[in-house]
């Protein structure tokens, strides 16, 4: 295509209804991808297009009328070839740990997957879901669309899992397997979960006294808190949804009505002690005792780790905010000997989860063993908490014991 036939080719005027005096008055980029040219009458001075793609590229009209003496189609068409090759070899020759730019192709299918989660984010918000829970499921999901997924077609997924199966850790690989299995159940995809031999590593029991030293450590609010977590077992977000008015300070009871992971609410009982650290505290114009759990999340973590470093005891690292709740339900399954009774502590509805909170402790306990004479004194006995134990034949007296 020649200049002259590039000139012959110019649109009409739409107003003036004239081509002699039309001229070309740059280009517009569509978001699209695709380019428009525009035109501009020099009798009217009017502009205006064609409202229809360009078949020539911008690059090669700009080395149209750059060369006037590149005339034919078949330069046109090496010029451009020669180009898209610097290009090509420009991209090849990038450093290993630079990104290639994605193709129009993989851009929409990245935009698809993306409106899936969000669609199953908005979903699991309308169910009730915390919106920790929903995010952490998200991002998980996210890390099988980063490495080529298509959530829609759970071979797909399966081949991710498989190939990638090293990038992730036991409990990341195992949690990420669930994450897409409940994404699978919504959408009702055919998904069979790969075989996996996982089991939970061990959750460190801590002993009473390194909790009243994380207790003593801490300022008034953190204190009072792990106080409230020793003594009533509750998990950090039922516990930061206890208000004033749940509290009787008379029976020295707190109530948990907003219990979390589908739990019971219940009342449970606290000590004098945590009675007296919840008193010094200013009360909240919202009601609430304590503030958002993230504040105390941080603070508890710096009082751990300066905790540990300087009673070079490393023990201390390991005990989160949960592990109190593991030492509540053990305590009082030591105290008890009733399952049923910790259960009935943490709320649970079912025992199997209670089961998971019953730690040996492994240490040689020492028992106070009484033998009371009268019934007065074995009521007094029973009272304190003392549990009979078996009836001495020789002497004709019961035997009780509690724990030091």
């Amino acid at each position: 295509m020649t200049t002259t036939d590039i000139a012959q080719a110019l649109p009409i005027c739409p107003v003036c209804q004239k081509s002699e005096r039309v001229v070309h008055a740059g280009y517009r980029v569509h978001k699209d991808g695709w380019e428009q040219q525009r035109y501009q009458c020099q009798t009217c001075r009017h502009k205006f297009s064609t409202h229809q793609p360009t078949s020539i590229s911008l690059r090669e009209k700009h080395y149209l009328n750059s060369q006037q003496n590149a005339t034919t189609d078949s330069e046109l068409l090496a010029a451009s070839n020669k180009q898209d090759a610097q290009a090509e070899h420009a991209t090849q020759n990038l450093g290993a740990g630079t990104h290639k730019a994605l193709t129009e192709q993989q851009t929409s299918e990245h935009q698809t997957q993306n409106g899936y989660l969000t669609s199953y984010a908005w979903t699991l918000q309308k169910h009730g879901l915390k919106e920790q829970t929903i995010k952490r499921r998200i991002n998980y999901l996210k890390q099988l669309v980063k490495y080529g997924a298509d959530l829609m077609n759970p071979e797909s997924v399966l081949t991710v899992l498989y190939t990638e199966r090293q990038r992730w850790r036991e409990p990341t690989y195992y949690t990420i397997i669930c994450s897409y299995s409940a994404y699978a159940r919504k959408h009702h995809l055919p998904f069979t979960a790969p075989k996996r031999r996982y089991q939970p590593k061990q959750k460190y029991l801590p002993t009473e006294e390194e909790l009243n030293q994380l207790i003593a450590a801490s300022g008034n609010t953190l204190a009072a808190y792990l106080q409230v977590l020793k003594d009533t077992g509750c998990r950090a977000g039922e516990a930061n949804k206890i208000r004033w008015t749940e509290l009787d300070k008379h029976q020295l009871t707190a109530a948990i009505n907003y219990a979390e992971k589908n739990s019971l609410n219940r009342t449970v009982r606290i000590t004098e002690q945590t009675i007296y650290m919840l008193n010094k505290l200013v009360k909240r114009e919202d009601g609430y005792i304590f503030s958002p759990y993230n504040v105390k999340q941080n603070n508890f973590r710096a009082v751990r780790r300066r905790l540990a470093e300087k009673t070079g005891n490393s023990n201390f690292m390991k005990i989160s905010l949960h592990s109190f709740r593991h030492w509540r339900g053990t305590r009082e399954y030591e105290l008890t000997g009733s399952i049923r009774q910790v259960q009935k502590l943490l709320g649970h509805r079912n025992l199997n989860a209670t089961a998971v909170y019953e730690h040996s402790t492994f240490t040689v306990e020492e028992y106070i063993v009484r033998r009371p004479q009268t019934k007065e004194d074995e009521d007094s006995l029973i009272a304190a908490g003392y549990q009979f134990i078996r009836y001495d034949t020789e002497r004709g007296e019961p035997v009780y014991r509690k724990r030091k």
